[in-house]
């Protein structure tokens, strides 16, 4: 039976009694380490999935910082030397299908959540994000590469707008089709399709494995790029999940997060 109490929500499905949960990562969890030197850091944001896919930063200036949005934590990526380290990228091998959810604060920046390379994967760089307040980018994108090589493309984004807000998005695909919601609510989607213009993914054969937070590295690891973020939690489950067990997800990351 699923566990109806969690953290003081009550009431709401536990994230976790959902099946395929393969990271959560909550700027709130008790099991995070925050450096409280000078400033408060996230030195790790423990994954509270149970599968021990930690995000890690050893060096106090390049840790996200801790933030406060109404009651809870958030972590914040400067765009400029933030970023953690996932312990092992091969955990999103499987994202032929996925189910992706996000909360995220937009303030007058892009909101970049993470960056996943793992080439053996169907989703091979994948770059789940909400941009706020860039003109034709305020609403929620997802960006995947479809092969191994880079050629191909696919870039996904709705039209709801999402600026200077608290938002709850998810994503999810069986691998052929798609949905995304935003705070319980479907949103219609643009979808666009491109091959490799020689640029962004130049040398994308020597691409190096990677999952971070606040870190992109591309054209075969030659370039790196930190992301600007703000983000309360992100959960990635490797399979499609149902209409219903997408809602329980929203409704406790909305109630969690008082997001009216």
């Amino acid at each position: 039976m699923s566990k109806l109490i969690l953290s003081g929500i009550s009431g709401f499905i536990d994230p976790t009694d959902i099946t395929n949960l393969i990271v959560w990562f909550d700027g709130d969890y008790v099991g995070n380490t925050v450096d409280t030197t000078t400033y408060d850091s996230f030195s790790i944001i423990a994954d509270r999935s149970g599968n021990g896919n930690h995000a890690t930063q050893g060096t106090k200036l390049n840790q996200p910082t801790r933030q406060t949005v109404g009651s809870k934590y958030f972590w914040q990526t400067d765009g400029t030397a933030d970023y953690l380290e996932l312990t092992d990228e091969t955990a999103f091998q499987n994202d032929s299908e996925c189910t992706i959810f996000q909360v995220l604060n937009n303030t007058t920046i892009r909101n970049y959540p993470i960056d996943i390379n793992y080439r053996t994967a169907l989703a091979t760089f994948l770059q789940p994000f909400c941009a706020a307040h860039d003109v034709g980018l305020n609403y929620s994108w997802l960006y995947i590469v479809r092969d191994n090589l880079g050629t191909v493309w696919n870039q996904m984004y709705g039209n709801i707008d999402m600026r200077n807000n608290k938002f709850v998005t998810a994503w999810r695909t069986n691998g052929t089709a798609y949905s995304m919601r935003v705070n319980g609510v479907p949103d219609t989607f643009n979808f666009s399709y491109g091959s490799n213009d020689g640029d962004f993914f130049d040398d994308f054969t020597n691409q190096p494995d990677y999952a971070n937070l606040g870190r992109s590295q591309i054209n075969g690891g030659s370039n790196t790029y930190y992301r600007t973020s703000f983000v309360g939690d992100w959960l990635y489950y490797n399979r499609s999940l149902t209409d219903t067990e997408v809602a329980n997800v929203e409704n406790y990351l909305i109630a969690k997060h008082s997001i009216t």
